[in-house]
């Protein structure tokens, strides 16, 4: 009986078991570029090789995602340009970069605000340089003794310049590297200015802006509400038109760049009282999903979402508010720099979807799995973990204009884990 061929090459299996600590990292075995962070001890991965460097890979605990063999090298991080920086995760993702000693553009609406950030910034990034700047001569002290002891003659010199990890920069630069761009996204031109700001090149573009609005929908203004979806939804279309234009003018194959967008749970789940921030949140889920289906032509341009659950930011306080009681986040809440590192980590090996949080993937589950007792649960869960007792008259927070630099800060002063 005469075999019929097969309309693909069979693949060849392997199954390893992976360190998690460095679960993408180059060198691991593992998934090229996907820079899976803490996965706890190890990792069981299943992976089908195809020839052309094909690989689709099962990991447990984890998912199914599809790679390409020999992509797994770091991302150069070099100029990083954040809208939203002023507050929240932006500005803790702000700070990481410059710990990190890359060249950064902030933009919010807040100019006051965005000087304070910006000097936090500098002064980070002043002793990142330095810090290069001691290992930078420590390294040509040894090179030189190596060459003396070798009989080589040769004076040693230093480098022409240094490179801190994730970001690099020349010793000569300017220990500054921080421009500020008071920008609203839901004005185009001024995002065009701040893509200006960052001169011939941008690395990373990471755009955390949103604005929220609590009550039940039918006692939201119609403004507040069309203007938190304008905000949270057209603002980060308005900035990924303009990243992506100035992407695919970068690089030799078809542009290069990494576009992380700071997406939330409640664009995978539902809750009520926050009806404008979750049709954003899911409209932005689908926005991501589509610009990375039309930058498949592109491999070096990644489109990114990071996903938290509750984050300890001023953004709950800050919010418009129907509610009568000032929101809060729901335990359990995380960091905003528990968030801005999983950024960081994006920004240098991306990945399409990174979740933070340590309940995400059993609430999603409950509203995917058990859709009745989800919705019978979350109203009286959030009228009790979600809005605080804190009584409020309504208005309309920072959903218009930005609140006072007193108010914007990178913590919101709820209790963190």
């Amino acid at each position: 009986m005469s075999k019929v061929p097969l309309p693909f090459a069979a693949p060849t299996v392997t199954a390893k078991i992976v360190d998690g600590a460095r679960w993408g990292d180059p060198g691991s075995g593992s998934a090229p570029g996907a820079g899976r962070g803490v996965l706890g001890s190890t990792a069981a991965v299943l992976f089908f090789d195809w020839p052309g460097q094909v690989r689709l890979f099962f990991d447990w605990p984890g998912q199914v995602r599809l790679g390409r063999r020999g992509r797994g090298t770091s991302q150069a991080v070099e100029t990083v340009v954040i809208t939203g920086a002023s507050s929240g995760v932006g500005r803790a993702a702000a700070l990481a970069f410059a710990r990190a000693g890359a060249r950064l553009v902030l933009s919010s609406r807040s100019a006051p605000a965005l000087e304070q950030v910006a000097a936090e910034c500098r002064a980070l990034r002043a002793e990142a340089h330095a810090r290069a700047e001691a290992a930078t001569g420590n390294a040509a002290q040894a090179a030189a003794q190596g060459r003396a002891e070798a009989g080589a003659g040769v004076k040693a010199g230093g480098p022409a310049g240094s490179r801190v990890e994730g970001g690099a920069r020349a010793q000569g630069e300017n220990a500054g590297g921080v421009t500020v761009v008071v920008a609203d996204v839901t004005a185009p031109e001024t995002v065009e200015a701040v893509a200006a700001a960052a001169g011939d090149r941008i690395d990373v573009w990471v755009h955390t802006a949103a604005v929220m609005a609590y009550g039940r929908f039918e006692d939201v203004p119609a403004e507040v509400f069309d203007q938190v979806v304008a905000t949270d939804l057209l603002g980060a279309a308005t900035v990924a038109r303009v990243a992506l234009k100035r992407f695919r003018r970068q690089g030799p194959k078809r542009g290069r760049g990494v576009l992380i967008f700071g997406g939330s749970l409640l664009g995978t789940v539902v809750t009520p009282y926050t009806s404008s921030y979750v049709t954003s949140k899911w409209g932005l889920r689908a926005l991501v999903r589509a610009l990375r289906l039309e930058t498949r032509d592109a491999p070096a341009i990644h489109v990114c979402l990071v996903s938290p659950g509750a984050v300890d930011t001023p953004i709950y306080r800050n919010a418009a508010n129907f509610a009568g009681r000032i929101g809060r986040p729901p335990p359990p809440i995380d960091r905003a720099e528990k968030v801005a590192a999983a950024i960081v980590r994006c920004a240098r090996r991306p990945r399409g979807t990174v979740t933070v949080g340590a309940a995400n993937k059993l609430i999603l589950f409950g509203f995917l799995a058990t859709p009745p007792l989800y919705d019978f649960l979350v109203g009286p869960l959030m009228r009790l973990a979600g809005l605080s007792r804190e009584k409020v008259a309504p208005h309309p927070g920072n959903v218009f204009a930005p609140p006072p630099p007193s108010a914007e800060s990178v913590r919101g002063g709820r209790r963190r884990r």
